[in-house]
């Protein structure tokens, strides 16, 4: 339904009643509403008599919950009677005085075409998530991972952290029929399925099913599982697969799994939600492996490849938790995208780089990309004497003022084919440290910084 014939239907739906506000349409403030005409008895046309007036009392404060709505309608800049002008705040106040702070029939029809609103925008939003559902057996769920039909992301293998006690929960409770959650997955345009949620459950089949050390190797184990720690099935304690009888292991092979796919008619956008919301394994991933796991190719190949540059590593000390979590590789992201896309940067990081992948990154030269990047490193390095690039007094390394400072580097290699030798204790510069901490992802913070870089950067 459209605004205007919203706003039509509103505007024929309810008219301000007696003593209430009306509106000029032309943006005016309201204004009292005149009451109707009295006959020369003192009633109205009708021939009622008139009831005697009270006088007007002072306007009394809202509700918790009127006060809401009005800031809503505000917010909405229509009125309770569908008029797209202002006054709201004096429509209220006159309605709530007439009315003892009750709801008006015109406001209750905004609050209904507001609900149309809401459907129209959940129908638009699903329109983007195309799913698929399947019950995949034990057996077939492994012989897809084998063949490659079935991504478990092997750049997060890492990311599989269940002991073998939590391995043998998991069988126990499939060898008991106990419900197991959903496992999520992204349809490739190839066909294949790249897993989503369920990296650890899938890793732990292969463990305790696969039947050749290349399928144990990709979830990092070199033997099959044997079971242990189990609650209710003692007896199978210290059993592996082969170890029990056929019939269990048949049944076990037969068990379905309910796996949910999303399809690959869903943009990319979508499928990154999906990643974030639904990668609820034993150890999350960050936003940027999330990325990678997207965004495929040799693009993000060559950021994999850059971030373990020996001068960019000796470069960057970063907290033990961010050591393998993708950090590095979303450095090396964000200098490619603030070098090349720095005015389409508006204060969202993920989305602008999101975008970047997307789009820009497949227009790139990956051998001239590369050669970029290395020299911005190389000349980093010799600068910092083979140091890392940290303060004196804050252990691990910056990251936001030395992106600005790889980026800033770069344009200074462009234009000038080397870098000065800032003075000491350049990391600490006031106005390069101001511009990279606090409210920092801002268009003007990040262009801030990067230019006090290249003031401290270019030759005389």
């Amino acid at each position: 339904m459209g605004a205007a014939r919203r706003r039509a239907r509103l505007n024929l739906a309810d008219v301000p009643r007696d003593g209430q506000a009306q509106h000029g349409g032309d943006g005016t403030a309201a204004r009292p509403c005149p009451p109707r005409a009295a006959s020369a008895r003192g009633g109205d046309r009708t021939g009622r008599r008139a009831p005697a007036r009270r006088p007007a009392a002072a306007a009394r404060p809202l509700a918790p919950h009127a006060e809401q709505d009005r800031q809503g309608l505000r917010r909405r800049r229509l009125d309770p009677v569908g008029h797209t002008t202002y006054g709201t705040g004096q429509l209220w106040r006159c309605w709530s005085d007439s009315a003892a702070g009750r709801l008006p029939s015109g406001y209750r029809l905004l609050m209904a075409v507001h609900a149309v609103d809401l459907q129209e925008q959940l129908a638009f939003q699903r329109q983007k998530v195309d799913v698929d559902h399947f019950d995949i057996t034990v057996r077939e769920l492994i012989r897809m991972a084998a063949e490659n039909e079935l991504h478990t992301a092997p750049v997060y293998q890492r990311k599989f952290r269940w002991d073998e006690s939590k391995e043998s929960r998991l069988i126990e409770s499939l060898l008991l029929n106990f419900p197991i959650p959903s496992i999520f997955v992204a349809a490739n345009q190839d066909g294949t399925w790249e897993v989503v949620d369920g990296l650890q459950r899938i890793s732990t089949l292969i463990h305790f099913a696969g039947d050749s050390p290349e399928l144990w190797e990709r979830v990092g184990k070199t033997a099959p599982l044997k079971l242990t720690g189990l609650r209710d099935l003692t007896d199978f304690v210290g059993l592996g697969l082969n170890d029990l009888p056929a019939a269990i292991q048949l049944a076990f092979f037969k068990r379905a799994l309910r796996v949910t796919a999303l399809s690959d008619k869903s943009n990319k956008d979508t499928r990154f939600d999906l990643f974030e919301r639904l990668n609820s394994g034993g150890v999350a991933l960050s936003p940027q492996e999330v990325r990678a796991a997207i965004y495929q190719g040799q693009f993000n190949d060559l950021l994999r490849e850059l971030a373990d540059l020996p001068e960019f590593r000796s470069t960057v000390r970063l907290q033990q938790g961010h050591e393998d979590d993708g950090t590095r590789e979303e450095m090396v992201l964000k200098f490619f995208a603030y070098y090349h896309d720095q005015d389409a940067f508006s204060g969202a990081v993920t989305a602008f780089l999101n975008g970047f992948m997307e789009s820009k990154a497949k227009t790139l030269d990956i051998g001239v990309e590369r050669g970029r990047f290395t020299a911005m490193a190389v000349a980093i390095h010799a600068v910092l004497g083979g140091a890392e690039f940290v303060k004196a007094s804050y252990g691990p390394t910056p990251l936001v003022e030395l992106e600005a400072v790889m980026v800033a580097t770069a344009h200074v290699l462009d234009e000038h084919g080397s870098i000065a030798t800032p003075p000491d204790g350049w990391v600490e510069d006031v106005e390069l440290v101001r511009s990279s901490t606090g409210g920092t992802n801002t268009k003007a913070m990040l262009a801030a910084r990067i230019n006090r870089a290249r003031q401290l950067l270019t030759p005389p």
